[in-house]
């Protein structure tokens, strides 16, 4: 049976299309299980990934997450290396991380981090620092670190989308609202998915 998992993975836009493939059909796979939650982060604060990932199926074949913008925009604490619990990112990163590689120790996995977002959002989601002081990259140098210790494969379209949506210019073309990707958006993440799956797995 091939199966496919998604902890965090949702993706949508303001026409409610959804170019990359979410669903076994899109992929021609027999099912995948999207876990995703909007809003949702890694760390305690919302609908906690690091948590929930237990209700991953056991038979998954392949296991992607795609998170640690929401830690940012809701003021997740950022903590610091060797933190083990979930009221940190770094902790939640750990736990999430550990779980992930004990459970289901011979299925491949691929975290994903969030595009630099703008600030037209609103809120703690802003291109400068969150209400904590943070950047975004300093979230992203925590995934950074912890998927290269736990050695899993990160694909960072923070560094590597070929876009940003802190440059208006762009986050016109590619985004809703400096946050969420548009359609045109959604094909560029596609394209860069795909790439990645094709060189790593």
């Amino acid at each position: 049976m091939v199966e496919r998992c998604l902890l965090g993975l949702v993706f949508c836009s303001s026409a409610g299309e959804r170019p990359i493939p979410t669903s076994g059909a899109d992929w021609d796979v027999e099912r995948s299980d999207n876990l995703g939650i909007s809003g949702s982060t890694i760390g305690s604060r919302y609908d906690a990934m690091a948590a929930r990932y237990q209700a991953i199926p056991e038979d998954a074949d392949f296991i992607a997450v795609f998170g640690g913008v929401n830690d940012y925009g809701r003021n997740q604490p950022l903590g610091q290396y060797g933190d083990c619990d979930m009221t940190t990112f770094y902790g939640a990163l750990m736990v999430l991380l550990t779980g992930l590689q004990t459970n289901w120790p011979t299925v491949p996995k691929l975290f994903i981090s969030a595009i630099h977002i703008g600030s037209d959002f609103g809120g703690s989601f802003s291109a400068v620092t969150n209400g904590l002081g943070y950047r975004q990259s300093d979230y992203e140098a925590a995934i950074a670190q912890m998927t290269a210790d736990y050695g899993v494969p990160h694909l960072s379209l923070y560094r590597d989308a070929g876009m940003t949506f802190a440059i208006p210019a762009q986050a016109a073309i590619y985004s809703v609202d400096t946050l969420h990707p548009n359609n045109a958006g959604h094909r560029v993440i596609a394209r860069k998915l795909q790439s990645f799956l094709d060189s790593h797995f």
